[in-house]
């Protein structure tokens, strides 16, 4: 998860403490058990309080007393955990953390920096009763009274495993496909296309392109517009890409750009919305092959020059050869 959307998880969870009768921001322990009933004394209030602080069934709610032992335990806590209220109240909060987290002191260490900062946010792997594992995005602040004296913590967190596990999968399947970019021979780039106010294709950018790029193309164009290198290049490179932009029909072509001094073989493609005229494309560098070939036609054309030669020479050559032999053949006499 981004540090964005923690924050943004992190709003939601602050928005469901305060749902609950807990202010966030002032965190008065007394608001649910820690220091007696509010300022009211009204037991309909506590009540109605209560029955808020239960409702939070997607939400963990954990009250602790200063040193980590449960005081309160929410029913979206024995949602998400497993353990019921009873269970977990005078157990310390580290039987919900990983042993690994134990180990490290980790619930100390999100203890004290909710005391010195007010809040410490976390997104971690924690246990549940039947010792599964799940991924959890959370906010730890201290509670406090009115004189500012501690109470004890209020633990709020979110079971994100789904999120969590998708987010992995989405990650590692772009680390595979960000390695094949970076290996293979192919040049790869993404290229965004400029139209002009008649919509007419007029520049092009290179918003990404792979390691390969630079050694297809001999140049690194990475977030530079063609025409800062190539102002006088052929228009036929951008109404290729614009009408691929525009249309979203794919092409195949081999061409020659006299700024680069190469053949290039390219393949191009829209991606994402439309709306932002991007296209991927994959081109190789080809101008050995074509200049090989180019070769082979000049050679092929000599060798077909010199058998015509050849040919001629031996034609002439026969006729010369018969013309003396009608010269001197001798008479036949009967």
């Amino acid at each position: 998860m981004t540090n964005l959307s923690l924050e943004a998880e992190i709003a939601r969870l602050r928005s469901a403490l305060t749902q609950a009768g807990i202010d966030p921001d002032a965190t008065r322990g007394r608001s649910i058990s820690a220091s007696g009933p509010p300022d009211d004394q009204s037991v309909d209030r506590v009540s109605w309080q209560r029955s808020i602080f239960d409702s939070a069934i997607d939400f963990a709610i954990i009250v602790t007393d200063p040193s980590g032992i449960v005081i309160d335990w929410n029913r979206g806590a024995e949602n998400v955990m497993g353990w019921a209220a009873a269970e977990m109240r005078g157990e310390h909060a580290e039987r919900f953390f990983t042993p690994e987290d134990r180990a490290n002191g980790r619930v100390g260490h999100e203890m004290a920096k909710a005391l010195a900062e007010g809040r410490a946010t976390d997104e971690r792997w924690h246990l549940r009763k039947s010792g599964e594992r799940f991924w959890a995005s959370g906010e730890m602040m201290p509670l406090l009274n009115e004189k500012g004296q501690h109470l004890g913590f209020v633990k709020i967190l979110r079971d994100r495993t789904d999120e969590h596990l998708a987010g992995s999968a989405l990650q590692k399947a772009q680390d595979r496909f960000q390695t094949i970019l970076d290996t293979i021979e192919a040049a790869f780039a993404i290229v965004e296309v400029k139209f002009d106010a008649e919509d007419k294709p007029i520049n092009y950018r290179f918003v990404e392109a792979n390691p390969a790029f630079e050694r297809q193309s001999g140049v690194n164009l990475r977030g530079k517009w063609v025409t800062e290198f190539a102002p006088n290049l052929e228009e036929f490179w951008f109404e290729t890409y614009g009408h691929v932009a525009k249309t979203g029909e794919p092409t195949n072509f081999e061409s020659y750009a006299e700024a680069f001094k190469r053949w290039f073989d390219v393949r191009a493609v829209r991606v994402g919305d439309p709306a932002d005229r991007q296209i991927a494309i994959f081109f190789n560098d080809v101008t050995e092959r074509r200049q090989a070939e180019e070769r082979l036609k000049v050679s092929e054309a000599l060798a077909l020059q010199n058998i015509e030669r050849v040919q001629l020479a031996l034609e002439a050559g026969g006729d010369n050869r018969r013309m003396a032999l009608g010269r001197f053949r001798r008479p036949v006499y009967r």
